[in-house]
């Protein structure tokens, strides 16, 4: 059985961040089809979660960040990032 990435996203001046070694990189934003987006802040706020997971599936699908990865939050717990999809 193949062990599953852990990634712990950051926090840094109050919003979500997936580590990154670029200087500026990693900063997660929930992009809206009309081209406007909104950085995800920590803690979540009710009913945002569609936003990270959002914006998570995206670092996805463009990025090294592995499909199946396990997902944790600051504060340690894990989010599932397809329960939360739309």
């Amino acid at each position: 059985m193949t062990e599953k990435t852990v990634v712990r996203l950051l926090k840094k001046s109050g919003d979500l961040y997936v580590p990154s070694d670029e200087e500026y990189g990693g900063l997660l934003i929930h992009r809206y089809r009309d081209g406007d987006c909104d950085t995800i802040g920590f803690p979540l706020e009710k009913g945002t979660e569609h936003k990270l997971a959002s914006a998570l599936y995206a670092e996805m699908m463009c990025s090294d960040l592995p499909e199946d990865a396990v997902i944790e939050l600051p504060d340690g717990e894990v989010f599932n990032v397809y329960d939360h999809l739309r």
